[in-house]
């Protein structure tokens, strides 16, 4: 047990809530449980022992503590989801388990395989999850929050592919919360958003030419009912890094490819090109593009 008052314990709660203390549910829980059981109330102790650091922050405001709920509390509280059985000592998922995982779709990544993540997630979501529910709304916000935290080891590229799997989904009320948070957390895992958003150009996602796509342009209103954008430019991941595509309405499509390094300069040379023949780095669009 803990050497620990009570206030002692709240401090360890709330380092654990705001990432100062770096470790997952498992080893928090062996170091500080005991010492919860014996100055908690009953109840703030079984709230904290079974709903993990989402307890631990109704702990501390039910105790009027103050604290910022962290990225690290958010990863902390998707791991401790899981069994015990398919998590190490850590409290981080076993390889054993990452194997199987979401029909294979993370060994998958792991081997550099997107194209098979891709298509096992797919079966993965149409096998398990109850499409055009409540409850399978919130089984694809879970697997947004999943496949999120695998953005430290895979960049965007898991969520890139859900964004893929979501597209082809029926669309409702019933999916719209696990996309307004997937298209959150892509824009984290996309600098390139931001910064051109800080430049005030308007950036969002849009599914017209991919699954997993943007477009961006200079917003312009046309009165305040009614905004367009001007100049915009649509922007989709391909497998040699990025697609870019110019259009005007009843006109050609021109396709250009770009790269992690150059792609918002390419960006911002596109929306000034001429739209019917923007120059030698771009081809005419095939039918089926």
């Amino acid at each position: 047990m803990d050497d620990l008052d009570l206030d002692g314990l709240i401090c360890a709660i709330v380092d654990l809530v705001e990432g100062r203390d770096p470790r997952l549910w498992k080893p928090w829980w062996r170091q500080h449980g005991e010492a919860a059981k014996a100055l908690l109330p009953r109840m703030q102790y079984l709230r904290l022992r079974f709903e993990h650091v989402n307890g631990a922050a109704e702990v501390l405001r039910a105790r009027g503590v103050s604290f910022e709920w962290s990225t690290h509390a958010a990863e902390v509280a998707r791991l401790a989801r899981y069994d015990e059985s398919v998590t190490d000592e850590d409290g981080r998922l076993l390889p054993s388990f990452r194997a199987r995982a979401y029909g294979g779709a993370l060994a998958a990544l792991d081997r550099g395989d997107p194209k098979a993540a891709r298509a096992q997630l797919r079966t993965f979501v149409q096998r398990e999850v109850e499409l055009e529910t409540l409850a399978g709304g919130r089984a694809l916000g879970e697997l947004v929050m999943d496949l999120e935290a695998e953005a430290e080891t895979h960049g965007p590229v898991a969520l890139r592919i859900l964004a893929g799997v979501l597209a082809e989904l029926p669309p409702g009320e019933w999916i719209d919360p696990a996309l307004d948070h997937l298209e959150e957390a892509l824009r984290g895992c996309e600098p390139w958003v931001r910064r051109l958003e800080g430049l005030g150009l308007y950036v969002s996602r849009v599914t017209f030419f991919s699954p997993s796509g943007w477009v961006v342009g200079t917003p312009a209103r046309v009165d305040d009912a009614l905004w367009m954008l001007d100049d915009c430019v649509y922007v989709h991941p391909s497998v040699e890094g990025w697609t870019l595509r110019l259009t005007v309405h009843g006109g050609p499509h021109w396709l250009s490819q770009a790269t992690d390094a150059n792609l918002e300069s390419r960006v911002l040379d596109a929306m000034r090109a001429d739209r019917r023949n923007p120059g030698p780095e771009w081809r005419l669009a095939a039918h089926d593009e």
